[in-house]
């Protein structure tokens, strides 16, 4: 369910930041305290909007908190690029092992949806997981911390296996409107809190 081509993009401008500052900038500019005041605000809310994007994959999928983390790229802003992006791109997912994977006699077991019960990793899908002799069990199993199956894929017919795409959460209308909001909200705090400490 993975799909390499699909990407998320939040990223954090100076326009509102500037428009927002408009009104102290006679008092900051003498000072060369907007860029900085900018870039930190950026940065903070950059971390909100990893945190809100774990919490709301969280929600939905059985993944460590840390393990999607690592699938998110953050580009922090500088005084001199005042940009700051997190970027979801590529597999988007964690491998299938952290979703409380198990050996058992009907094959490995998972529990990918918090709404949902474990089960067995079935044969077929899209990545063409064969079964076992018994058929309806899949020929998958666990080794070095990892979920191998056997796929039909001559050229590389033993695959890791992965979860599904976070992507599919984060498409949710209610979801990014929610982190959006989210993360406004936290970059119009630090600005106004970043600008009280200048003046001060």
């Amino acid at each position: 369910m993975a799909s390499r081509e699909s990407s998320l993009h939040v990223a954090l401008d100076d326009a509102e930041a500037l428009r927002f500052l408009d009104s102290l900038a006679l008092k900051l500019a003498s000072r060369g305290d907007i860029p900085k005041i900018i870039a930190r605000a950026q940065n903070d809310a950059l971390k909100t909007a990893q945190a809100e994007a774990v919490r709301a994959i969280r929600e939905e999928y059985n993944a460590p908190a840390g393990k999607i983390k690592n699938a998110m790229t953050l580009k922090k802003a500088r005084q001199r690029h005042l940009q700051a992006v997190l970027t979801l791109k590529g597999r988007m997912s964690v491998e299938l092992i952290h979703y409380g994977a198990r050996p058992g006699k009907s094959g490995v077991t998972v529990k990918v949806l918090k709404s949902s019960r474990r089960s067995a990793i079935r044969p077929g899908g899209k990545q063409g997981i064969l079964a076992t002799k018994k058929r309806r069990v899949s020929a998958t199993w666990i080794a070095k911390g990892h979920v191998f199956a056997r796929v039909d894929d001559s050229e590389n017919p033993i695959q890791r296996l992965w979860g599904p795409s976070f992507l599919t959460r984060l498409s949710n209308e209610d979801v990014r409107r929610r982190l959006e909001t989210r993360v406004r909200d936290r970059f119009t705090n630090r600005l106004r809190y970043y600008a009280d400490q200048v003046l001060q």
